[in-house]
């Protein structure tokens, strides 16, 4: 792995979240792929057993679920468990990724119900490509059978709102990668999924000599005036020693020192645009470092207390089978809104577009509290009636 360093790397990196109903085998297809790939160089093995219970450095750094890392040719992929719904008492907003993957077991159920949860939980987070994994396929007999279990999956996914029939999906077994199977269900399929990710899912590019943007998704520790923070770099770079300022409360700027850079249990020097990492800040005070605040190069980023979005899909409350095209509109209640964006949660009123619907897909909001905004920013309007998926356009 010879582009992982003390720089972190000079592929791309790109965030992945793997989800299914329990049982469908994600975090052995997680060992597999880790123990396939590292035969070429191109990751660290882990056993099921580590990924399901240690604690060990360079598996674990946020939360309680699993983080591994892996390359493609031209890529590298921060890989995330992300077992149902993300609990949002643990993480204030939608948790940043690239790339939803969709793991069903060949003998399990295949359906709206049991996917809707964390599908649209991704879906709220802003992630527009997908790919999709039949697992243990040793357990169903005949490609006729396989046909039926995949031609349900991309129902599915048209159900919650996905194209389903541009949905890559990938047939494989975790089971006979372990026996030493190197056919296209074995092995074979392990680098088929590294394939489509290469090659057939697109990520916008970005841009590493922007202004630095970085927003906390979780608070690990603290210590007076020293904090350790996770999140993934949405913009520019990150060095060791670099003078930067933290976007607090009340949209304050406050000065800050980046005093380490961890990736995945590797200490760096710099990070780039996409890489989701431990930053140890040296400067502002622990009650000015939390969830939703951000880290900006100095002078760079303003909060807003407005906010214009375009909404691009609504996902109606208690109805998954209700297409997000329904010519009836979602009429937006007053009051009692609730604003996901990056990793910030914040009270908001209608100020105007309460229909979305049509042409009429456009929203202007004011917010309880300053937030980082910026144009092209996924967001989520939580509504009595459902949840609005869209773009901001516009802040002030």
């Amino acid at each position: 792995m010879t582009s992982w360093g003390s720089t972190g790397g000079r592929k791309p990196a790109i965030n992945v979240g793997m989800i299914g109903p329990r049982g469908s085998g994600k975090t052995t297809l997680a060992s597999v792929i880790t123990k396939v790939l590292a035969g070429r160089g191109r990751a660290f093995a882990r056993t099921p057993e580590e990924l399901e219970g240690a604690t060990r450095r360079g598996v674990y750094y946020t939360g309680p679920n699993y983080h591994v890392e892996y390359e493609g040719a031209t890529r590298r992929y921060i890989h995330y468990d992300q077992p149902g719904a993300l609990a949002r008492a643990r993480v204030a907003g939608p948790r940043q990724l690239d790339v939803g993957v969709v793991v069903v077991a060949a003998d399990g159920p295949v359906t709206a119900g049991v996917l809707v949860e964390s599908v649209t939980e991704l879906r709220v987070a802003g992630v527009g490509a997908w790919l999709g994994f039949i697992s243990k396929v040793e357990l169903r007999a005949g490609a006729r059978s396989l046909d039926a279990t995949e031609a349900a999956l991309r129902e599915a996914m048209w159900t919650l709102g996905v194209d389903g029939d541009a949905l890559t999906v990938i047939r494989g077994s975790a089971r006979l990668v372990m026996e030493g199977e190197r056919g296209a269900l074995g092995a074979g399929a392990v680098h088929a999924y590294i394939e489509a990710l290469e090659r057939r899912v697109t990520i916008a590019a970005r841009d590493p000599g922007a202004p630095l943007l970085m927003p906390i998704e979780s608070v690990l520790s603290h210590h007076g005036q020293r904090c350790v923070v996770s999140g993934r770099i949405e913009r520019g770079a990150m060095s060791l020693h670099q003078r930067a300022s933290l976007l607090g409360p009340g949209g304050v700027q406050h000065p800050m020192t980046v005093a380490g850079l961890e990736l995945l249990g590797r200490e760096l020097t710099r990070a780039a645009a996409g890489d989701t990492l431990c930053v140890v800040t040296r400067g502002p005070h622990q009650d000015f470092v939390r969830p939703g605040t951000v880290i900006v190069a100095r002078g760079s980023l303003e909060l807003h207390r407005r906010v214009e979005l375009r909404i691009d899909a609504v996902i109606r409350a208690g109805d998954e089978d209700a297409p997000d095209e329904d010519d009836d509109a979602l009429v937006i209640p007053p009051g009692s809104l609730l604003l996901r964006v990056h990793t910030a949660a914040v009270g908001a009123s209608l100020l105007s577009g309460g229909r979305a619907s049509g042409a009429a897909r456009a929203v202007e909001l004011s917010l309880a509290r300053p937030v980082a905004l910026w144009p092209g920013l996924s967001a989520a309007l939580e509504t009595a009636g459902g949840t609005l998926l869209g773009r901001v356009t516009g802040s002030s």
